[in-house]
């Protein structure tokens, strides 16, 4: 942590960016998904490396997490800098602590605790800092849930359908965790009961705040679809320079904080990158809607005995649509996967052989950077280890 305060002063994150002027613009009343920048409005709402030739600009967080933020976009960036660097920690050990805490024996607890520091190490947490992404919220909401739900409370699973919530409400696609949830032994009615009196409260107060916004959110979302399929040449309105920040005003360009080790995580991107072939998005539809059907039909047929299974499972399925998808999806997505590694941390001896493999494998991958796609590997391989241990799962509960 301290390495990276220290980058603070240096460091542009120019993901963040377009998220402090999103809400900033919030804050102002104006729309913070489809404002150009021009000299008429002050450097604070500049993006230099907002694109001209998109109608939208660069701001893809949900109204909800941009009013969320905006306490700090009132701050200067490079204070938000150093507050960011600070959440990713955070929230790393809201992540980390609470599977930790699900183990019971010592030896358990102390295997989270190595694969934590390991994911400290890696390059994709790296560049989730220093880009400014927030991929931190589904994993927490995550790892929340399944401590919670671990435990012996009384209210336990009320808890977690309102953990699930928040995060549909900051994240919308991790709806696509819900489902799978029918299939768990859990209260129902408590879980369920808890997502309606969430979505009451949290419906009720974007529809009288923020209903423009999300409406606004919806068609930026459906502009970076076609953008993506459309394969467009980027031209970046601003010069690309550095607009805001005491050590980097006005010298430096922002798409310098862009080069990094990077590697497109789906389908449509690899592809156009390795072969410059463009996929058509109705095959990836059609791939991900059948993967799904599949995923359901196996989670009613083999209810699941605990809710970290069917979160696995709606976590591939989550997967699989940001694979299948247009959208750009890059490793700094990685920390999303951190509870599923850890949980198989604690749980290494109670793994086959198979399963121990395909985990070492990854785990090796991770660090091979001469293996082309070694990042897209690795994280394909956990998640692919995750298929394989609750399936596994499922045939010795079965026997027993």
């Amino acid at each position: 942590m301290v390495y990276y305060l220290g980058l603070a002063e240096i460091n542009y994150f120019v993901d963040l960016r377009n998220r402090i002027i999103g809400s900033r613009l919030m804050d102002l009343g104006m729309d913070p998904y489809y404002f150009k920048w021009s000299k008429a409005w002050p450097l604070t709402l500049c993006d230099p490396i907002d694109i001209c030739n998109f109608r939208n600009n660069l701001t893809t967080s949900p109204p909800s997490l941009l009013w969320l933020i905006r306490p700090i976009a009132r701050l200067d960036y490079m204070s938000i800098g150093y507050i960011w660097v600070l959440l990713h920690y955070v929230f790393f050990l809201l992540i980390v602590l609470p599977i930790h805490q699900a183990f019971r024996d010592e030896a358990s607890k102390s295997r989270v605790l190595a694969a934590a520091i390991i994911l400290l190490l890696t390059p994709q947490w790296s560049e989730t800092i220093l880009k400014g992404q927030c991929h931190f919220i589904l994993p927490t909401a995550m790892s929340l849930m399944i401590f919670t739900a671990a435990g012996n409370g009384r209210y336990k699973y009320f808890i977690c359908g309102l953990l699930l919530s928040i995060a549909v409400w900051l994240r919308p696609n991790a709806v696509l965790l819900a489902p799978f949830l029918l299939f768990c032994r859990l209260d129902k009615k408590q879980f369920f009961g808890a997502i309606a009196l969430a979505a009451i409260l949290l419906g009720t107060m974007e529809w009288y705040f923020h209903l423009n916004d999300w409406v606004s959110f919806y068609h930026t979302c459906r502009e970076w679809v076609k953008n993506n399929v459309a394969d467009i040449t980027v031209i970046f309105c601003h010069g690309d320079i550095v607009t805001e920040g005491k050590s980097l005003e006005g010298s430096t360009r922002a798409l310098d904080y862009i080069s990094n080790q990077s590697e497109q995580g789906n389908i449509f991107h690899l592809v156009q990158s390795k072969w410059n072939y463009s996929v058509p998005p109705l095959p990836m539809l059609v791939v991900f809607i059948c993967t799904f059907a599949v995923l359901v039909w196996f989670s009613f047929r083999y209810q699941f005995r605990n809710m970290h299974d069917a979160l696995f499972i709606g976590y591939f399925a989550y997967w699989m649509a940001a694979l299948t998808s247009p959208i750009l999806r890059l490793t700094y997505y990685f920390p999303e996967v951190f509870p599923i590694i850890l949980i198989f941390a604690g749980n290494y001896f109670q793994m086959n052989r198979t399963e121990r493999y395909v985990f070492n494998t990854a785990c090796i991958l991770l660090v091979l950077d001469l293996i082309p796609v070694n990042l897209v590997v690795a994280e394909s391989l956990f998640i692919g280890c995750m298929l394989l241990y609750t399936w596994n799962r499922r045939e010795r509960h079965s026997s027993s």
